[in-house]
């Protein structure tokens, strides 16, 4: 029996959960060794290790578990935009936004969780780090991404579920290379949309685009 989307999310946002708890207790670890006046370049360490774990869960919470958006639609693409500058950070991915106009659509929390899997997908795309445009797209999905770097790398396994919908076969074809876009296909076919993504040779651009 396969597992429904909606199952597999809020899995996720249990195993998140229990996750950050831990990275709170570490928190509060480095302040006990502040007052007990221990090495300043140690507890920087810890810090930049313990603030790097929670961006990461953060992000994660919104691209892969049942909610981590704020209450109110027109804070989702902002709140986005924060989390995605810190969990970038350390990949040498850096972002420019649109402004977005269109959080009053009816799926838009479906299309920011979308959007969120599309960035994480850019890690396999830009390995060795570049830029990301985040622009106004379509009227059937609001959002196109403009990637621009020197070492881009279309991988066809990791994409395959992407490129190749029609032959990519769950039983056979699903690895951890590849879960992440095949994750992303399948809030894309929620929405009843399909994800493409095309490479301009000439202007080092790779364009991400749903449908």
């Amino acid at each position: 029996m396969l597992m429904s989307l909606q199952a597999f999310q809020i899995l996720n946002s249990k195993m998140l959960h229990d996750l950050i708890s831990p990275n709170s207790a570490i928190s509060n670890g480095i302040e006990l060794l502040e007052e007990m006046g221990a090495d300043k370049d140690c507890i920087q360490l810890i810090q930049n290790s313990s603030q790097n774990l929670k961006s990461l869960l953060t992000y994660y919470r919104i691209a892969y578990g049942n909610g981590g958006l704020p209450a109110l639609p027109q804070d989702y693409y902002r709140e986005l935009q924060k989390v995605s500058n810190d969990f970038f950070k350390p990949k040498h991915i850096t972002f420019s936004w649109d402004e977005e106009t269109s959080y009053d659509r009816p799926n838009y929390n479906l299309e920011i969780k979308l959007l969120s899997n599309l960035l994480v997908i850019t890690c396999d795309l830009l390995p060795r780090g570049g830029h990301v445009h985040i622009k106004q797209g379509q009227k059937n999905f609001p959002f196109l991404l403009e990637l621009t770097s020197d070492s881009k790398k279309i991988d066809p396994n990791k994409l395959k579920p992407i490129l190749h919908p029609g032959v990519f076969q769950v039983d056979n074809d699903l690895d951890i290379n590849n879960i992440r876009a095949y994750f992303a296909a399948c809030l894309a076919n929620m929405l009843h949309l399909k994800i493409g993504i095309t490479e301009n040779h000439s202007a080092d651009i790779i364009q991400i685009s749903v449908q």
